[in-house]
């Protein structure tokens, strides 16, 4: 079990972590702040995307700050806040250190074709496509392998079943031959003045461990029935308690997003950097979920084009509270390619390698 968590981990990380400076223009879609937590990872991600190129020729490290708090009627708040070091060279390279709740640390390090996820306490490192079509027909072809195998399991349990039925009723249709000719034997010896009135011949049923009962096979047949669909089931429910509640922020109001409007704040400087600022909001009308007043949800973001990447973004919405995401310390020197490296001592893992071997 142990092997897939670290799997779904790594899928995940693939997919959502690696690179939070690779961020679309300004004027593209709203992205939403979103924590992804897996047995293995808990990182940050402003919005549900794959991330595409490398941006390359534009430097830089700084300190990214995801913070969230939200004030319960009581006016009781519960906050949180998570400090990652994030990295990019000139090559396009990213960098993240994110240092998770327990205390351990998960380095990510992007290039153009892979994803490293390592963990300094253990010395492994886990290498994950970019491109993860392959990745994918893989996952899809053992999981139709395994449906398949747990198919043929069911018909060997029911065709198991079935012949133990048949066996029984052969056997009760013996039985009951033997009694018949039992009772016609002792009426013979009765007329025959062989056998006294208060005498008969008895056939006693005897069980030889060759077949089972029809309850038995029908309890057996259920059993693996059962198991093969519990497992299933299990799988499926990890994976969806995972991605789920990430799902549901992102569409939950997508019929009220369609009339959001946009207003441009202009520039501000961070760090140094210039930066150009949107609010998107859209408002939720009385009564469309219950509630007595309109809500309205915005997003603040600024986009530095200079060095494509989103320095400061705030997520609004009552409902939840706010969820900023900002960038500190912004530094646009070169970071040391060591950082981009796997080191020498570390014990690699190839997801895709694996899932070929396997």
């Amino acid at each position: 079990m142990k092997t897939k968590h670290l799997l779904i981990a790594a899928l995940l990380a693939g997919l959502f972590a690696p690179a939070l400076a690779e961020e679309a223009p300004a004027d593209s879609e709203p992205r939403k702040l979103v924590r992804i937590e897996t047995p293995n990872l808990t990182v940050f991600d402003e919005g549900l995307r794959i991330h595409g190129r490398n941006i390359k020729n534009a430097p830089y490290s700084a300190q990214m700050v995801s913070e969230s708090s939200q004030s319960l009627p009581d006016g009781n708040q519960i906050t949180s806040k998570v400090v990652t070091m994030t990295y990019r060279d000139s090559a396009g390279r990213t960098r993240q250190e994110v240092h998770e709740r327990s205390g351990s640390e998960t380095v990510i390090i992007r290039d153009d074709t892979s994803t490293w996820i390592l963990k300094p306490a253990e010395k492994t490192a886990t290498k994950v496509p970019n491109d993860s079509s392959e990745m994918h027909r893989l996952a899809s072809e053992k999981a139709r392998v395994a449906m398949e195998a747990a198919r043929k399991s069911a018909e060997a349990a029911r065709k198991s079943a079935e012949k133990a039925r048949e066996k029984a009723e052969q056997a009760r249709a013996d039985a009951e031959k033997a009694r018949e000719e039992a009772r016609e034997k002792s009426e013979q010896l009765r007329r025959e003045g062989k056998l006294g009135p208060d005498e008969e011949i008895v056939v006693k049923r005897v069980h030889r461990g060759d077949y089972m009962s029809p309850e038995r096979a029908r309890q057996l047949s259920e059993e693996i029935r059962v198991r093969v669909a519990k497992d299933i089931d299990v799988r499926s429910a990890e994976i969806a308690q995972r991605i789920g509640p990430a799902i549901a922020n992102a569409f939950g109001d997508s019929r009220f997003m369609r009339n959001r409007t946009t207003k441009d704040l202009g520039t501000r400087d961070f760090n140094g950097v210039k930066a150009e600022g949107k609010l998107r909001s859209y408002e939720i009308p009385a009564g469309e979920v219950g509630n007595k007043n309109a809500i309205v949800v915005s997003d603040e973001t600024w986009y530095a084009p200079d060095l494509k990447i989103t320095v400061y973004s705030k997520h609004s919405d009552p409902r939840s509270g706010d969820r900023v995401f900002k960038l500190e310390n912004l530094k646009r020197e070169e970071p040391a390619a060591a950082l981009f490296t796997v080191p020498s001592d570390y014990a690699v893992k190839d997801v895709l390698a694996e899932l070929k071997a396997k």
